[in-house]
This record gives C-alpha cells, structure tokens and sequence, in this order.
C-alpha cells in the first residue's frame, strides 16, 4: 500500500520502522489537509514535493518543519575603528537565511544547492547560495550540509554533537557574490544555539574557518555567557588571519551574536553580530557590526511586484563590497596616513588563495618530482604530500624499500601553505635551499612550505640531488639545448618577501648577492630527463614566463601574455602588410624579387616566434 503526500521541502522528515499504527492514518491525513490549504489557499506552487509514503514499512512518520525556514534579511554593516585614526562608516547589507539540508526554491528569489536536485527539478532565484562558495573549496558531496559536517569532523564535533544549522550569507546574484563573513549558527537536539562557525574571506582570496562554542574562548570561564542566560552567543579567540591591510595579524577577537531563532513568527528572526577587535596589548581597535534592519521577507509570499522591488532595491549590494573596501582603504591610506601592513602567507590553519595558470600547471610537475625522490631513497620513508586546499587530496608516498622491516621507518609529512611555493621553488637552483628558505629559514609570515621533521626530508633532498640528476638526459635537438640555455641564462631570485630578514654577519646598506654559476636545477633535471617532450616545453614555457616577468614586470605575469598578444597581432598585421608591398612590388623584377622576400620573412613571422618560444 503507498499513498502519496504533498509535503513542504522546507520540513524535515524522520522515518521510524515498525508495525503500523492508527497514528500513521491521523498525521498523514493532517500532511495532506496542510498540502492542500498551501496549494490552495496560499498559492505556494514552487515549494510543494512529491513523496510517495510506504504504508507497509513505515509505522510512524515524524514531520518537523526547519526551526529557521529560508529567509531574505535586509541588513546594515558598521564598522568604527578606535585607534590609531578614529574612523567610521556604514553601509546597507543583504543577507539570506538558508536551513542547512534544504536544497530547490522558495518562490522566485532564494535558492540554495539546487546544482545537487536532478537536471529537469533544477530551478534558480533571482539570490543564489552556491556550496561551491563555502568551508574547503570546490564541490562536495551533500552539498552545503556534507561540507559542514566534514568540517565539523575535522574540528573533532561529531554528528550526534549537533542537530541543526543555519546560515546567514550574502547570496550569489548573476553568479557573483564577495562574502566578507558568513555566521553558521549550530544549534543541539535541545534547540540551543551551541557553535558558530565564522568563516572569513580577506580581498586577496583568503579563507579562515573559526570554529566558536560557547563558554570556551581565551578568557572565559567554564559556563560563561551561556545562551539560555542571554539568549547571545559569545565567544572571544586569537586572531591568526589577516584581513585588513591596516590591521597587523596580532591581537583577538571577540564575538557577541543573537540567537537568530525566536518563538514565534519566523518573520522576526533578526540577526545582529557584534565584532570587536582588540590589540595585542588589550585595547579596543576596531568594532563592526552587522544586523537586520526591519522584519525579514518570507521568498515564497513575494508578490510579483514585491519581487521586483527587492530585485531592484539589493541586487546592486554584493557588487558593491569590493569597491566599497577599496574605498574605505583609500580614505584610512591618504586621508589618515596609516601604517599599511604587507599580506604575510597564511597559516597552516587558513584556506590559501586560489592557485594562477602558471602554479597549476607547475604542480604536478613539482609533485612527480618530489614523489620520484622518495621513491628512490635507498631507505625506509613515508612522506605525507599535502598541497593547497583546492588542488587536490593529501597523497602518501613511500620509498621502493618501505617493504624491509631491518630499518627503521622515517616519517614525514610535506605541506604546502599556499600556491605561490610552486611559483617560487622553479627560482631556485638547489632544492634543499628552496625548502630551507621557503619554510623553516624565513619569518613564519613568509612561509609557503612546511616540512615536519625538516632533517628526514632533508636527507633525502640532499642525497637524490646530488647523486641522481646528473645522468645522460635524453637526445635533445639544437634548437631545444638552445632553449635550455635561454632558461638557465633567465633564472632569478623570487619575488621579495614581505616581511625581510637582516643577513646575519652584515652590516646595514652591505649588498649580499649570489655569485655562484647559474645551473639547471634538480628540477630542471628532472623534466629533461624524465618527462615527456610535451610536458617539457610547457615546463620550460612557463618558467621562462615567470623569471621574464620577474626581471621586467615586477613578477606580473599577465603583462607578459599581454606583451605576447601585442606582438603577435603585429606581426600578423605586418604579414598583411607584406602581402600588400608583395602586389604592389610586382611591376619590377628587383621589386617583386624585394617585396615577395618580405612578404614571405612578414608572413611567417608569428609561425618563428611560436618556434622560439616552443609552443
């Protein structure tokens, strides 16, 4: 026996198994009187589903409408900063609410993980929360609620520690979205608001997670601030992430948040987060604020009309973060004159930025090359390779002899803190000297790399470059040598850190510069002798991109490509050019002879320069 029930995708559902019982009859009967007072008298056509109830499995269904149901939240953001320069202002925010599990539309306006309904249910809102946006980049499976439960696993909260989640974040309108902060409020099967989650993006495609639980932040006691005594959340934390060039990464933060669930009409729900920054020494730098102005707006009740005023009146809102910041960071640089502190590499803790062209296709290269060391070290070693968050899974690698159990085993695990390691390894000659100087030899607000225990994978840097490189490389043309050359002629220094270290032994204003002979390095090596042609000369392409972009264009390779475009569409126009003097130089033997040598040199010209650059 199967009966079918109109539900409201906005309710959760439980299914206990067992024998049937007359209760069954009555909650069903209620579900489908609610389904059709809905349909029929409210009209909410895009919220209704389809289920098809088994009467025989089934003995009790449990329905529990979301305890915050999808809402839109017209909102306002302050933010005033105390010292050194007072400094203040105030801007209209958008925010919408999203029930963690509930994925489709509600109404016209809000959606949420609709990319994980089937093709033909997939139906957008005028504001979109995209999963992709949000915790560990990229896709994952169960979209917004399978990404915070992996992160909550990876904080140590398991499943039965929570029961519901909901998420206040500027949506996506035309796919575009900046997000600031998003506040993920988590709340316990007694309905009590017991986490939060602050996830904070910076301008240069940063990302920290601060997992927050009530009554366990630096300097409070145990029970402090609990939410059945002021229905708020606080919290306070160390900050490890840098989001404003004005501010250094030293000093706290606290945090005082209002339970977004009241009793009563979901309507009321109001958000209103107070976050206070504070100096290493204690004292109230800068304090912002976001909270809703005015009743929040049910997506499924807005009239056409409705709609379009809210359409109209926010869609301009998320454009105009970006250059709001770019403004306000203006004012405090040339107004206020203050101290601009440079963006160090982020922690182990934090979400690097997203990878360029040349780091992604530098990656696999430098990761087979890594992985063919540990492979061939004579002894006993597992090498944990972790790359950035959104370049693919952890790997683990061990050396041929890891079978033996006569010696013993050594451990150690490679992470790469952020893509510009790639970028910056290829500047190197000798790897023990990149990782030395990339990780554990620099300020910690420099690293790229991490190497934990430095001396294990040392030793195997170490004795695979001086042993294993130096080999016959495969037979190589002319032209190719020529090319390799051109590298080793182009390699530089990297780009200059951030935050420099005083030579120990100099004196300031003494020049130290490196004065040994320009090599191929182990890298360099490697991809010659152990790569495929192809996969060479893109090598060899983007590494002579960026040592050219470094001496010339102060590291920006994309005015490099432009260069590269620039002389291409000359050189075609020069071709057209010569065919034209071709024609025109046909009157005489001299002429023709002249002009049809320069037609062919003009013509051919963009073919020779993709030659000498190997493409």
């Amino acid at each position: 026996m199967k009966l079918a029930v109109l539900l409201n995708p906005t309710w959760g559902y439980r299914i206990y198994m067992g024998s049937s019982t007359w209760s069954l009859d009555f909650i069903l009967l209620i579900l489908e009187l609610e389904a059709l007072r809905d349909l029929c008298w409210r009209r909410h056509w895009s919220t209704m589903l389809f289920r098809i109830v088994d009467l025989d499995k089934v003995a009790l269904i449990v329905i529990d409408k979301y305890p915050l149901p999808p809402l839109l939240i017209p909102a306002r953001t302050t933010h005033s900063r105390f010292f050194p320069k007072k400094h203040s202002f105030s801007y209209s925010y958008f925010y919408v609410g999203i029930p963690i599990g509930w994925k489709g539309r509600a109404g016209s306006s809000l959606s949420a993980d609709v990319d994980l309904l089937p093709q033909y249910k997939r139906q957008y809102g005028w504001f979109n929360v995209n999963s992709d946006d949000y915790l560990h980049r990229g896709p994952a499976k169960g979209g917004l609620e399978g990404k915070l439960r992996t992160y909550l696993q990876s904080q140590g909260v398991q499943d039965e520690d929570w029961d519901f989640a909901y998420l206040c974040t500027a949506p996506r309108f035309l796919s575009y979205s900046f997000n600031p902060v998003s506040f993920w409020y988590i709340y316990d099967s007694r309905s009590q608001l017991v986490m939060m989650v602050l996830e904070v993006n910076n301008t240069f495609g940063e990302r920290r997670m601060y997992l927050l639980k009530v009554g366990e932040g630096i300097g409070q006691e145990d029970g402090d601030a609990t939410v059945a005594e002021s229905n708020r959340f606080r919290d306070s934390w160390t900050k490890d992430f840098h989001v404003s060039p004005f501010n250094s990464r030293k000093g706290s933060y606290s945090l005082q948040a209002k339970n977004p669930r009241t009793s009563g009409d979901a309507l009321k729900t109001a958000i209103d987060n107070t976050i206070t920054l504070r100096s290493s020494k204690g004292g109230t730098k800068l304090v912002a604020r976001v909270f809703s102005e005015g009743q929040a707006l049910d997506p499924t009740t807005l009239t056409t009309l409705q709609l379009s005023r809210l359409v109209a009146s926010w869609f301009w809102v998320g454009f105009l973060t970006f250059p709001r910041i770019l403004y306000e960071a203006y004012r405090l640089f040339f107004k206020h004159k203050l101290h601009v502190w440079y963006r160090p590499e982020v922690l182990a803790s934090s979400i690097s930025r997203q990878a360029t062209a040349e780091e992604l296709r530098l990656e696999p290269v430098i990761r087979r090359f890594f992985q063919q060391q540990v492979e061939q070290y004579p002894s006993r070693m597992e090498v944990t390779y972790t790359p950035p968050a959104d370049m693919g899974p952890p790997q683990v690698w061990k050396s041929i002899n890891n079978s033996s159990s006569t010696t013993p085993l050594e451990e150690c695990e490679l992470r790469i803190l952020s893509p510009a390691f790639y970028s910056r390894f290829v500047h190197y000659a000798h790897t023990a000297e990149a990782l030395d100087r990339e990780g554990r030899l620099t300020d910690e607000k420099n690293r790229t790399v991490a190497v934990e225990p430095p001396a294990v994978f040392d030793k195997c840097v170490r004795q695979r470059e001086s042993s294993d490189f130096n080999g016959k490389s495969r037979k190589n043309d002319v032209v190719d040598e020529w090319r390799w050359k051109i590298l080793r002629r182009l390699r530089c220094a990297p780009p200059a850190v951030s935050y420099g270290e005083a030579v120990a032994g100099t004196d300031s204003g003494v020049t130290v510069s490196d004065i040994r002979v320009r090599a191929l390095s182990a890298l360099d090596r490697y991809v010659r002798t152990s790569c495929e042609r192809e996969d060479s000369e893109v090598y060899r392409r983007t590494v002579c991109k960026l040592f050219i972009a470094q001496r010339w264009a102060g590291g920006f390779t994309p005015l490099i490509t432009a260069a590269d475009w620039v002389l291409r569409l000359l050189l075609v126009a020069g071709a057209y050019r010569g065919s034209v003097l071709s024609v025109a130089g046909a009157d005489s033997a001299l002429g023709a002879i002249f002009a049809g040598f320069v037609g062919l040199v003009l013509g051919n010209a963009v073919h020779v320069w993709s030659f000498v650059k190997g493409s």
